[in-house]
């Protein structure tokens, strides 16, 4: 078997056996998650355990439990968990997100499965992994809503074209929008993914919301610097 390692500047990643590879879009997330207040959090379809290492990094009294469905990922994670230097504060879960009762989470953080295939076979891990059926972006909000601590935070990344719709769902869980930013790969571009962090209000909180656009890249391979800003704790060559 393949011990393919992803190195950052404190800590690797095996994610040979997971369903999802290490990639720019969970880097993203991880590194623009809140960090103000994070004592408990809840990575949900961990994978390889990437977005629970970078919060153990920089949430430094956090503890954090990984949760995924799949027994490869869970086991994949549990090992890089014990290599990090954070083992004491990670811990990874065979289980379901749709089945957890309690919580009191002061941030979730996924990067969800982003496509509805119309495959009723899940025939590979990786395509279980990115299947929309039992843990779409709005099933993140209805269900997180419930084990959200108050003033918690709800941090995702999706897809442009499905994410207009969200702020609304979220009204509807008793969230509100709190920050957007938006990803362009390049000037001139589209926008493809965009980053979205939900709270969960206190009594006579008011929040406003942030807007951002971030660019990746002045043209190929040359990040801009508002790039290497965001992911500079993590790229051995940023």
């Amino acid at each position: 078997m393949s011990s393919e390692k992803f190195a950052f500047k404190q800590f690797e990643v095996g994610h040979s056996r997971s369903s999802m590879k290490v990639g720019v879009d969970s880097i993203l997330l991880g590194s623009w998650a809140a960090t103000e207040n994070v004592k408990k959090v809840l990575d949900v379809g961990t994978g390889c355990g990437l977005l629970a290492l970078m919060c153990a990094q920089r949430f430094p009294e956090a503890i954090i439990q990984a949760i995924d469905i799949d027994s490869p990922s869970i086991n994949e994670a549990a090992d890089n968990f014990r290599n990090s230097p954070w083992s004491e504060r990670l811990s990874a879960k065979l289980t379901d997100f749709n089945s957890l009762n309690e919580g009191d989470y002061d941030l979730i953080i996924s990067n969800p499965p982003y496509f509805n295939s119309g495959i009723e076979e899940i025939v590979t891990n990786r395509e279980r992994a990115r299947h929309q059926d039992s843990l779409s972006p709005e099933r993140l909000l209805e269900k997180g809503s419930g084990i959200l601590s108050d003033g918690g935070l709800i941090s995702m990344i999706v897809p442009t074209d499905q994410s207009h719709h969200l702020n609304e769902s979220a009204k509807k869980f008793g969230l509100k929008l709190s920050r957007k930013t938006i990803i362009i790969g390049r000037p001139g571009l589209k926008s493809k993914r965009v980053l979205l962090e939900f709270i969960k209000l206190k009594d006579g909180q008011e929040v406003c919301l942030i807007e951002e656009e971030l660019i990746l890249e002045k043209k190929i391979k040359e990040p801009t610097d508002e790039f290497l800003r965001l992911c500079k704790d993590f790229y051995l060559h940023f």
